[in-house]
């Protein structure tokens, strides 16, 4: 009796010996959700058996298209692959069948799909479009009801197609393992040029770090270079300034004491003349005339004005001549205590001149004690705020001065109403050779010497200033906060 695996050797002559890699179980999964139809099948592929011995087909089946993805994803686990599908079209609940192949594709591309279908050539249309274009050779259709045949026939066109790929997958693989160690090698090498370009962008940063300690280094020292060149420059001009007030000094002694001489001669003239008024016959009509013709009553009355006032301006010299020389040894070593008043004053009279165009000052000398400091430091300091809010002015304005004490500290402000410092230069206005003024107006090395000296008393500076509406600078001195050593 001829059976119809006999039939499908006619049609299909030889079998699959050779062809199956060797040790590997085939694997076939019949899904559907009679158990009728499950149960057939597995008896059609069971008499099949004899014949396809060589394949030796391991039967799973399942219910569903969810059960038939755990069934994959189970063989996956254990390292087995599944060969071939028999697939119902329609199930009571999703997934229904070209979904359920979908998803199983999508977890092994490999996998050889029959659909078993009561649609007939309809079914075609359905899934048209749903199997991308590389996969249609890895599916196929049973138009329900089947025979034993016609299931056989497709089962072993399946196995064929399946390890024929798998024979492709093979090599496919070993070309993936190959690709993969080559990814591997990959990333260890990416890995040790990550390691390596880490390790010399941190020698970079660590060498920039040395760069900008090294620019900030050469920075200070120009800075220290250039505030020593002022300090010795100040020291130069205060020593010519010493030299020039002990040369002016003497010969305006000279002149005062000469106009103060002059001062009681002109008195005793003054009584002589009064004596010879008394006696004179005033009808002497000649000397009458000549007295007229000379002035000589005016003279008489104009010559003690004219010596008050030329020894009110020999006192103005003197004044300023020993302001200067008060003023000339801004690098003195010594400390003591000075009254920061007096210095105020003697300083506001040394730059009278710079500002008296630009700015009328007023100031409130409040009650302060002796501040223990190096005077013609802190003269010097107070110079270079006045001098700085007199340039601050554009035309005419206004500076006050004004001191206090307060907690052993002696306050200093120099208040002006010029141009005000931008806000994006206050944090700077202390650096040396910052400056906002034009080119060729100022070093930028005033304030800053002047916040060394301020720091070097143990004092602090602050400053408050308002673009378009004037500048405030404020000086902190301790009553007792100065040490010769510093």
């Amino acid at each position: 009796m001829t059976t119809a695996l006999d039939e499908l050797r006619d049609v299909l002559p030889g079998d699959l010996e050779g062809t199956q890699p060797t040790g590997e179980t085939l694997h076939v999964l019949i899904v559907d959700d009679e158990e009728s139809i499950r149960r057939l099948c597995r008896l059609y592929l069971e008499h099949a058996d004899e014949s396809l011995a060589v394949h030796a087909p391991e039967i799973h089946v399942a219910e569903s298209g969810e059960q038939a993805i755990a069934k994959l994803q189970e063989l996956t686990e254990r390292g087995e692959r599944l060969a071939a599908v028999m697939v119902d079209m329609v199930f009571p609940k999703a997934p229904d069948g070209i979904e359920t192949i979908e998803r199983l594709w999508a977890i092994d591309p490999d996998i050889q799909v029959t659909l078993m279908t009561g649609e007939g050539h309809l079914v075609e249309q359905r899934i048209q479009g749903r199997i991308p274009g590389e996969l249609l050779d890895r599916w196929d259709y049973l138009a329900k009801p089947f025979t034993e045949f016609q299931f056989a026939q497709r089962v072993r066109r399946a196995l064929t197609a399946w390890i024929s790929h798998s024979k492709e997958g093979q090599r496919r693989r070993e070309n993936m393992q190959l690709l993969m160690q080559l990814a591997a090698n990959n990333r260890e090498l990416e890995e040790t040029v990550r390691d390596r370009t880490r390790d010399l962008a941190h020698r970079a940063a660590e060498q920039e770090k040395k760069n900008t300690e090294l620019e900030a280094a050469l920075r200070e020292l120009e800075a220290a270079q250039s505030r020593l060149l002022q300090t010795e420059k100040m020291a130069s001009i205060g020593q010519l300034a010493a030299g020039v007030a002990h040369e002016l000094n003497n010969p305006i002694g000279f002149v005062h004491s000469n106009l103060g001489t002059l001062q009681r001669y002109v008195e005793k003239i003054n009584t002589l003349t009064d004596a010879y008024e008394q006696r004179v016959d005033p009808a002497d009509e000649e000397l009458s005339a000549l007295k007229k013709e000379l002035k000589i009553e005016f003279v008489l009355d104009d010559l003690p004005a004219l010596v008050d006032e030329s020894l009110e301006g020999t006192e103005r010299v003197r004044k300023i001549v020993m302001d200067l020389k008060g003023f000339s040894h801004p690098t003195e070593n010594e400390a003591r205590f000075a009254d920061i008043n007096e210095g105020l004053r003697s300083t506001l009279n040394i730059v009278h001149n710079e500002i008296k165009y630009k700015a009328e000052v007023t100031a409130d000398y409040g009650e302060i004690p002796e501040v223990h400091c190096m005077p013609g430091q802190i003269n010097q300091v107070l110079m270079n705020l006045l001098v700085n809010a007199a340039q601050a002015i554009d035309e005419s304005g206004h500076i006050h001065l004004r001191t206090w004490c307060e907690d052993e500290y002696v306050y200093v402000s120099v208040r002006d109403d010029g141009c005000g410092v931008p806000p994006d230069a206050l944090s700077r206005i202390f650096d040396p050779f910052f400056t906002t003024k034009e080119v060729g107006q100022g070093t930028g090395l005033g304030l800053s010497l002047s916040y060394d000296i301020v720091r070097n008393h143990n004092g602090d500076f602050t400053v408050e200033s308002e673009p378009g509406a004037g500048t405030c600078f404020t000086v902190r001195l301790p009553v007792n906060g100065c040490h010769e050593s510093e």
